[in-house]
């Protein structure tokens, strides 16, 4: 009895100190040290772009020594040595500095990175490697593009597939930086003359303070492109040709003034359509700020304060990425300058702070030798990542991995429409569906203590057999779900 007793009590420790660990906004201890990863690749090393393989990869990339870096990561956040040299690839481009400021991944596995090149002029460079992180000589030159849009000064702020395959590359252009630009290549790395002039696209979005932040591509194909222009949250809409759509705003453009002066940057699309805008607004101090537009550019009034989230509490730092989960609620990230800190923030969908998420909606982490954070994204499991970089001496990128739910555990219930046996098990465990029909698209799922996703399949029959016997000796979740129900069970392996 007294045995009996002291396992239960093992257990009921396990699943309490997992349930404290796993909370949404909490840092997941089984990505990297506690759930950052820093690499050192030499020299002045930022992270300025972040995307996710079909594989759950994780591919960063940036600027150091002056070059292109990219670095690949396996889902633990070790580094894939199967990518350029023991995971990290640095392109040099020229003998001027390169910064590389977006990434995208093809369908083919194939990664394209765009950003800048420096020099007596500035031009958008666009570089593609193969999926072990070689240069891809069926790309431009030698996988290699440089363009030239028109001005002696231009940057590249952001890249965007097309669902043809063809590549968008977004920046700002114009000798007072007045234009927002857009390049679009065929997927041979060759410009597109069915879109703009021979290509490009300037459009004279502003007077002053104009700078292009992100670009998305719509389900219909028009394409959105982000920014700030006179000191205001500015969002363009072109048609698939790159002609400015003038159902959209005022001849395709809308301005917003949030605070006394604002600045847009991050994009996302809802699946209704909807756009949503983040940035920064400024009264004394800097503010992470939204918009969110219907899809003719009006103002959405059912989000935040007529359509608007001004100065949300407690966050002294603008937006640097935003990204939507699939149950619609956004997900942000930036630094707050005044301590040099990161901070993720979760909101509802109507623009309100999700309290269920770290505190009060908002969770911060200090960087050692200061950081900033530049890029987020959603895993399929739901686990957020953050990258950036942390500053002098480390000079290095860092990827942090944040608890997105809490893999269910809180929903251990009794239900009891699922049984689960042998438990403890050594080899294979079945499944019993009881009292709910299987045809309602039902879905098994297993986690380990550490909140990590082991297993998904369907549940195809009222028994279903799992095999386990790979699995290490301890203790697991299986969870059973579907939109309308939700029950959640332990077992041992042993």
């Amino acid at each position: 009895m007294k045995m009996r007793k002291n396992h239960f009590l093992l257990l009921f420790t396990l699943i309490l100190f997992n349930f404290i660990n796993a909370q949404p906004g909490t840092l997941d201890y089984s990505f990297g040290t506690n759930g950052i990863v820093k690499t050192c690749i030499g020299g002045c090393s930022y992270a300025s772009t972040m995307a996710l393989q079909t594989d759950c990869k994780i591919v960063v990339a940036g600027s150091s020594n002056d070059s292109f870096a990219v670095v690949r990561y396996n889902i633990d956040g070790s580094l894939d040595t199967t990518f350029g040299l023991n995971g990290i690839v640095e392109t040099k481009i020229g003998n001027n500095r390169n910064d590389a400021n977006s990434v995208a991944i093809q369908t083919d596995g194939k990664i394209v990175v765009s950003g800048t090149i420096y020099g007596s002029n500035y031009n958008f460079e666009t570089v593609r490697y193969n999926t072990d992180g070689s240069l891809d000589t069926a790309f431009g030159s030698n996988g290699i593009v440089t363009t030239d849009v028109g001005s002696n000064y231009e940057w590249v702020s952001a890249i965007v597939l097309q669902t043809d395959g063809k590549i968008l590359v977004a920046g700002t252009s114009g000798t007072s930086y007045n234009k927002f630009a857009i390049v679009r290549y065929n997927t041979d790395g060759s410009l597109d003359n069915t879109f703009g002039s021979n290509g490009i696209i300037t459009t004279n979005v502003g007077s002053s303070n104009v700078g292009a932040g992100d670009i998305k591509v719509q389900q219909d194909g028009k394409i959105i492109v982000t920014g700030t222009a006179d000191s205001k949250f500015a969002t363009v809409r072109y048609n698939t040709d790159g002609s400015l759509d003038n159902a959209f705003g005022a001849n395709g453009i809308v301005k917003t003034l949030i605070g006394s002066s604002s600045g847009a940057g991050p994009i996302a699309i809802q699946t209704d359509g909807k756009i949503i805008v983040a940035g920064s607004s400024y009264d004394y101090i800097e503010y992470f700020a939204m918009a969110r537009y219907n899809t003719d550019g009006s103002l959405d009034t059912a989000f935040g304060t007529n359509g608007i989230v001004a100065s949300l509490p407690y966050i002294g730092g603008g937006a640097s990425d935003i990204a939507l989960q699939t149950d619609g609620k956004i997900v942000g990230t930036g630094t707050i300058r005044t301590y040099l800190e990161l901070f993720v923030v979760r909101c509802n969908v109507d623009g309100s702070l999700d309290n269920t998420f770290g505190s009060g909606g908002v969770s911060t982490l200090t960087v050692e030798n200061s950081g900033y954070a530049s890029s987020i994204a959603v895993q399929s499991d739901g686990k957020i990542i953050v990258a950036g970089f942390s500053g002098y001496p480390d000079n290095s990128f860092e990827v942090v991995r944040y608890n997105g739910t809490n893999a269910g555990i809180s929903e251990i219930s009794n239900n009891n429409c699922i049984s689960v046996f042998p438990n403890p098990a050594s080899d294979k465990i079945f499944v019993d569906i009881k009292k709910i029909n299987i045809s309602e698209n039902l879905e098994i799922s297993i986690y380990s203590i550490d909140g990590r996703l082991l297993l998904q399949q369907k549940a195809k029959k009222p028994n279903n057999e799992i095999d386990i016997h790979h699995f290490s000796k301890g203790i697991y979740f299986l969870k059973l779900n579907n939109e309308k129900y939700s029950e959640v069970k332990s077992f041992v392996k042993f």
